[in-house]
């Protein structure tokens, strides 16, 4: 027989549990998992309080036969894809750069800009504020194309190379400049091509396509790639017919300083005076 004060007690916890349960003001009691000896929690208030910082939470239900999570186990996704500097500095966003020219020796000569000279051809110039810009994606050394910010009239929206008319082939029918470079001791190590604009071509051999140079209609631009240390450097990736790709192209300055690439310097010294081997750099 239970004592009148334990019946008070249990009448007293019920009326506890009655009010709880229709006002929600507190929590409910758990029932207890047949596999788990600890409660399996009703977060009837739990969801009152938090759901409105996390939706979630209140979709989430216990799947019968596994056991609930506990409490401060429920974390709610955020339905927002969260986008810090870290982010925006990522090697896959594009940063606009001024592309810079210096010597063999490493002397700063100015900065990529198009030719006033020879319209469609690039050289530089020494005022930084008169440089053209690029989009430029720093620190891979995967081969890219460079779209011109705010390309000027007549300039087209990719710096591109462009096969050079006096290559190989020119002077004999079909009288069609080979668009392949060469090595040193190679028939086609004279072979260059002008650093102008072009409308987009992907990676691979050159295509005809619209460009800022006429001597051929044959250009590539996908085909710059950092290098060097720190990957501060920007070489060309000129691709043949055949798909290869000379080793060490580099970039030079003809007589009337128009910036061109080309396979072998001594073949390009050889076949059309000196041009003067150059590095291209950027500054953002």
């Amino acid at each position: 027989m239970k004592s009148p004060i334990l019946l008070i007690a249990l009448s007293a916890l019920s009326g506890l549990v009655a009010a709880t349960n229709s006002t929600g003001s507190l929590f409910t009691l758990g029932a207890l998992d047949s596999s788990d000896s600890s409660p399996t929690p009703n977060i009837g208030f739990f969801n009152k309080r938090s759901s409105r910082e996390h939706p979630e939470i209140s979709k989430r239900q216990a799947v019968p036969g596994k056991k609930a999570p506990r409490y401060g186990t429920v974390v709610a996704k955020s339905p927002f894809k969260l986008v810090g500097r870290d982010a925006l500095n990522s090697p896959s966003v594009p940063t606009q750069a001024r592309l810079t020219v210096s010597s063999s020796s490493g002397t700063l000569l100015g900065y990529v800009t198009p030719s006033t000279t020879f319209p469609g051809d690039f050289t530089y110039v020494n005022d930084l504020t008169k440089a053209t810009a690029f989009s430029l994606t720093l620190a891979t050394n995967d081969v890219q194309n460079l779209p011109i910010v705010n390309p000027p009239s007549g300039v087209y929206p990719y710096l591109a190379g462009v096969a050079g008319g006096s290559n190989t082939g020119s002077n004999s029918p079909p009288y069609i400049p080979s668009t392949d470079f060469g090595g040193d001791g190679s028939a086609n190590g004279q072979n260059y091509a002008y650093l102008s604009s072009a409308q987009n071509v992907p990676y691979g051999p050159a295509q005809q396509v619209p460009n800022g140079d006429n001597s051929t209609p044959y250009a590539e631009t996908g085909m710059f790639q950092l290098s060097g240390t720190g990957l501060q450097q920007l070489v060309p990736v000129w691709v043949n017919n055949d798909k290869s790709v000379v080793p060490n192209q580099q970039f030079g300055l003809d007589s009337s300083n128009s910036l061109i690439m080309y396979g072998s310097q001594t073949a390009v010294n050889n076949a059309y005076g000196t041009i003067t081997p150059v590095t291209i750099g950027y500054v953002v």
